[in-house]
């Protein structure tokens, strides 16, 4: 559950201000969500477009007995720049998932017996800066 001073769990402690500023915020994030599903919708509607009309292709080809590369190469030119952003986006969540996980237990972990020191906190705030880093460079590689 969300703590956030926007989280819903909290209404009670929000000023009218705050909570203007909140409803601002997610109308926001609606907004660009409901962008980003446009575009991935535009994109699925012109590839299923594309095979419909190409299948004729496809098959006519394949009755010639003629080589498909053709078709092959039609369909490894399709550009899908919204949805290899959004499935960028999935796989840099599930980096960002896995770490707090893992940091959270590294966090909790030993130490507290005196007699060793306690790297675990370093060891989470290395796995922090490199997750944070490669969840970055996924979230990039979309734009390439």
């Amino acid at each position: 559950m969300s703590t956030k001073p926007g989280s819903i769990h909290n209404l009670e402690k929000l000023t009218v201000k705050q909570l203007y500023k909140s409803i601002a915020d997610l109308t926001r994030e609606r907004d660009d969500l409901q962008r980003k599903v446009e575009a991935l919708a535009v994109e699925n509607m012109a590839f299923k477009e594309f095979c419909k009309r190409s299948s004729f292709d496809a098959d006519y080809e394949a009755e010639l007995g003629m080589d498909r590369g053709g078709f092959t190469d039609a369909l490894n030119d399709i550009k899908t720049p919204a949805t290899d952003a959004a499935l960028a986006e999935i796989r840099a969540q599930g980096v960002d998932k896995f770490v707090n996980k893992i940091s959270s237990e590294l966090r909790s972990a030993g130490g507290g017996d005196g007699y060793h020191t306690n790297f675990y906190p370093e060891f989470a705030d290395h796995l922090e800066s490199k997750g944070s880093d490669f969840s970055s460079e996924l979230r990039k590689e979309a734009g390439r």
